[in-house]
């Protein structure tokens, strides 16, 4: 996209006084007008115009023109150093938002906060843009190394290691403070984030420490999990049935390998689970990531995956890309509607969060809804 009928343009000669005219003629052969003067800078420009530092024209052609193609002509003209039509350029952190109406559907949410674990790396607390998203355990009291609200784990005041059986939720890498930011956002800060480290250091986790968050989750009342996990090859009992006795709704990333589903499982989002959603990566062109897991039976839908602006430990902002970007947006959804309708079930966000899906060409025969994620619909 490109603002309406606009250039900018770097004349070959600096636009001093002795110039003007000539640069009032060059505007009157392609009928535009001036709309400002950007002056530039830097050692690539310096004595490279004189004394005066070089200028870029930012000029507004007469209705009707085509930018596009008055840029071509310009660029063949003796006079033109070269020329851009003035792109627009949209905020990273912003596209996604957009692209499923998660702005409209917070005007319809007028409710408490939704608990939402996060099963992954840990979680940066310090973080100022998760300051006020970030669920607080009342029956825990911070650094006396006790059990006080006598759930087993001392001093868990904002989540839990399931690695180790601790209090201490540091993010131990990236992921878990990304994915939780991308909740965070989505929901527009309406949203308590409980953080239960499942990754150690390495990056691994296996079934025992699955088994021990998501009975911490019970415990501790979460009403959504995100799980950006996987790539566990075969089938689990004890993860199924951890999974299935949790009350939450469990929001599940597809997988990176770029594989159907339906022929190759990908665990845990493809446990046959009523209260699972497994959710595909997609595209700023709303079509299926190519790296992302897809199953017309095993994968529900799609959400944006690509190129996704969150949280970093430090204090910092990144880019990530993937079904672990997507599924947060849909776990994200799903807390706001059991905000807006706290009497929902499992059975109704899911639904919501399927009906409410805005259909796409691009995912025929791909994920079970053909949809991608619409926050405002599904809140509807």
């Amino acid at each position: 996209m490109i603002r309406e009928r606009e250039l900018l343009v770097r004349l070959r000669e600096p636009s001093t006084a002795g110039s003007l005219r000539s640069e009032e003629g060059f505007l009157a052969t392609y009928d535009a007008a001036l709309l400002d003067r950007i002056e530039l800078g830097g050692p690539h420009t310096a004595g490279l115009l004189g004394d005066r530092p070089p200028e870029l024209l930012q000029i507004e052609l007469a209705e009707g023109q085509d930018p596009e193609k008055v840029a071509r002509a310009m660029q063949a003209d003796p006079r033109v150093a070269f020329v851009d039509v003035n792109r627009v350029y949209e905020r990273a952190d912003r596209w996604s938002l957009e692209r499923i109406q998660a702005p409209q559907a917070w005007a319809l949410v007028d409710g408490p906060p939704t608990l939402v674990a996060v099963l992954d790396t840990g979680l940066d607390v310090d973080h100022p843009a998760l300051q006020g998203c970030l669920w607080t355990n009342p029956g825990e009291i911070a650094g006396d190394g006790l059990d006080n609200d006598g759930n087993g784990v001392a001093d868990d005041v904002h989540g839990y290691d399931a690695t180790r059986n601790t209090g201490d939720v540091r993010d131990t890498g990236q992921h878990g403070t990304h994915v939780s930011g991308i909740v965070a956002a989505t929901t527009n800060g309406n949203v308590q984030l409980m953080p239960i480290r499942i990754f150690d250091r390495n990056g691994f986790s296996d079934a025992a420490t699955l088994v021990r968050a998501l009975n911490y989750a019970t415990r501790m009342g979460a009403r959504i999990t995100n799980n950006s996990v996987g790539g566990a090859p075969d089938f689990d009992q004890s993860v199924y049935e951890a999974y299935r006795d949790c009350p939450a709704l469990h929001v599940m990333s597809a997988g990176n390998q770029g594989s159907d589903n339906d022929a190759k499982p990908h665990y845990p989002s493809s446990f046959e689970l009523p209260n699972i959603v497994a959710v595909a990566a997609s595209t700023r062109k709303d079509t299926l990531g190519t790296t992302s897991g897809y199953g017309a039976n095993s994968v529900d839908l799609a959400a944006p995956g690509e190129q996704i602006y969150s949280t970093a430990p430090g204090g910092r902002f990144i880019v990530r890309s993937g079904t672990s970007q997507a599924a947060p947006h849909v776990t994200g959804v799903a807390a706001l509607i059991a905000s807006a309708h706290p009497e929902a079930d499992n059975d109704e966000i899911k639904r919501r969060l399927l009906e409410g899906a805005e259909p796409l060409p691009a995912l025929e025969g791909k994920v079970k809804s053909e949809a991608r994620l619409n926050a405002w619909r599904s809140l509807q």
